[in-house]
């Protein structure tokens, strides 16, 4: 079933039938990319139709968010003559929190893009025939279950549930004695960092297997002590030593929150931004791998926690430096630090 028919049958199609779809006048669409932060916009001017379309492949919609981005699209063409769609379109099962949103899974548009391809009559070589070829293996590959696994892995379960249970809750855990020693020298972090720079490092909240740290002087920024469901200080930006299951990481995190200031400080921070979108939700600032579950698997843990405690100060200081400098025009004048050189 086309994604056209099932947005006309839930009344989300604004009156569009599939035939109307098809004899539109598709010569001429603009396609915006981030948009006033929407992933995609296609906009058919002859046809006066706009289409907003929002992925989430491995995050969650924001509180509001959908919301939020219809009103703009109904803010920018509040002709009513314009026809608008908007689409959710979601690797997992998610219902968007908007309800004039049509919850769309990625599977069906692969296998749009695969039926079309597959004609017989197009010609194969072509580049936007191979393009999107690949995309769909890509998308497949990445994003797609595969069922011949799926259907592997639960015949598994129901006749070895018990035993794989047990196994699981008995697995080796690599990282225990590692991270049970790093937390008996983890002060060490703050106290020799901050002999070695201007800024000052401080311990913020920890969970099982994170430790955070934060930058004193950015308190100060406007807006900074805003952070929503995070740790108790309300700090928006902070440093993270997390156990993964892949290796042990540093990262520069943003929390969650709202408003003008925090989008003026993610704005600072626009060239260590991994993405250029504006976001309400955790945001991965920098990220740095410090010892990967191969390393650990035979390191003495004395020597692997020596291997993380320097590489995470080693980070923390070009970081710190590198993230002071680009802040510093949202800083009051009496609160400027210079860069740690």
């Amino acid at each position: 079933m086309s994604a056209m028919r099932i947005g006309h049958e839930k009344g989300l199609s604004a009156g569009l039938t599939p035939l109307d779809i098809h004899l539109m006048d598709m010569e001429v669409v603009e396609v915006r990319r981030e948009w006033r932060n929407i992933d995609l916009l296609l906009i058919a001017p002859t046809s006066k139709l706009v289409v907003a379309v929002e992925l989430k492949i491995d995050a969650s919609q924001s509180k509001g968010q959908l919301t939020g981005y219809r009103r703009v699209v109904h803010e920018q063409w509040p002709d009513i003559a314009w026809r608008k769609i908007f689409i959710f379109l979601t690797k997992h099962d998610e219902m968007p929190d908007d309800l004039q949103w049509l919850p769309m899974p990625l599977s069906l548009v692969i296998e749009a893009f695969k039926g079309y391809i597959s004609q017989p009559e197009l010609n194969q070589a072509t580049l936007p025939h191979q393009m999107l070829s690949a995309y769909c293996a890509m998308a497949e590959r990445h994003h797609m279950e595969n069922r011949d696994l799926v259907q592997l892995a639960n015949a598994i379960w129901s006749r070895h549930e018990q035993a794989l249970t047990f196994l699981i809750s008995h697995q080796p855990d690599i990282w225990g004695p590692i991270h049970r020693a790093l937390l008996d020298r983890v002060h060490e972090i703050p106290e020799t960092a901050n002999r070695q720079s201007p800024l000052t490092l401080q311990r913020d909240h920890d969970t099982s297997r994170i430790t955070r740290f934060a930058i004193v002087e950015w308190d100060t920024i406007p807006g900074m002590l805003t952070a929503h469901e995070w740790t108790p200080t309300n700090r928006l930006l902070l440093y993270e030593l997390k156990f993964e299951s892949n290796g042990v990481s540093g990262y520069l995190y943003m929390g969650r929150g709202g408003g003008k200031e925090r989008d003026s400080i993610l704005n600072a921070l626009g060239a260590i931004r991994k993405s250029k979108k504006l976001t309400a939700g955790w945001t991965r600032l920098e990220s740095r791998l410090l010892l990967s579950a191969a390393d650990a698997s035979n390191a003495d843990p004395d020597e692997a926690v020596e291997q993380i405690i320097s590489g995470f100060k080693a980070y923390i200081l070009e970081s710190a430096s590198r993230t002071n400098a680009l802040l510093s025009t949202l800083q009051p004048v009496d609160h400027l630090h210079a860069p740690a050189s």
